[in-house]
């Protein structure tokens, strides 16, 4: 009986084992593999007050792909992409909408694009910061790809947790099972 709840802890692990590899295929932490190039790649450092706009052009039925990583986990850094027409708005001082907009330390947009089209990717620094390090990717890819969604980083997120919890639970049980093992 003792060897039997020892296996099931053993079991119970390799379903957590199981949960916690199918998170990692959800979202992966890179930016999609189907960009073979990029057209923009850099690290660079930006301080407060900063704001850098990089503009890109691209071809008609494409998906861009913006990636932007910082090394230092705050929340400081904002980036920002909006269209041609949206650009010139922001820079009037008018009222403009946008692409994206985050300020996390790791993003990723995925933008479909049917014509030809003109993208600024505004990177800034908050105020309040300090000089902080990023890591920014520009690509495209002909054709469609799916976007990374909320709905599939809480899937992920999910999935970690119960593949954590589930995890635990096994070796519990197989610690109980190995403290209950008769002593010869």
């Amino acid at each position: 009986m003792v060897r039997q709840i020892v296996y099931l802890g053993f079991l119970i692990i390799l379903v957590g084992l199981g949960l916690f590899l199918a998170s990692q295929v959800t979202v992966s932490a890179s930016p999609p593999s189907e960009v073979k190039e990029w057209i923009y790649e850099e690290r660079f450092s930006i301080d407060p007050h900063e704001y850098r706009v990089y503009n890109f052009t691209f071809p008609s039925n494409t998906t861009v792909v913006v990636f932007v990583h910082m090394a230092q986990g705050e929340y400081c850094i904002n980036l920002e992409i909006v269209d041609d027409e949206n650009y010139r708005k922001k820079i009037a001082g008018e009222p403009y909408s946008y692409i994206s907009l985050s300020n996390m330390p790791y993003h990723m947009d995925v933008i479909p694009i049917k014509e030809e089209t003109v993208l600024h990717v505004i990177v800034s620094n908050d105020p309040g910061c300090t000089t902080k390090m990023v890591e920014m990717k520009v690509g495209y890819i002909k054709g469609r790809a799916e976007p990374v969604t909320s709905e599939t980083l809480r899937l992920r997120n999910w999935l970690l947790s119960v593949s954590l919890a589930t995890s635990a639970l096994g070796l519990i049980v197989i610690l109980y099972g190995y403290v209950k093992e008769p002593k010869v």
